[in-house]
């Protein structure tokens, strides 16, 4: 499992490859990640209240084999953005 940091930029702005920032999804706390080749994908995953992503993450670029278990470093923290 790898731990992905929170993004240092904030909404609207590019995302940093490898990092994630909080989203709303139908109503549903999630995140958008970006990839470590800067692909950027909607997680429609479950996230537990410490940040663990299941099931594993797969990148939305088909070019692109990234494929990982990972836990969102900062999520517990995010929960009022």
């Amino acid at each position: 499992m790898i731990t992905i940091p929170r993004s240092p930029v904030g909404p609207g702005q590019p995302m940093p490859a490898g990092t994630w920032q909080p989203a709303t999804f139908e109503g549903q706390r999630t995140a958008t990640l970006a990839c470590p080749s800067g692909h950027l994908g909607l997680l429609n995953h479950e996230i537990s209240e410490t940040g663990v992503v299941s099931p594993s993450v797969v990148c939305p670029d088909g070019s692109c084999d990234w494929h990982e278990h990972v836990k969102l470093d900062g999520w517990a923290s995010a929960a009022g953005y």
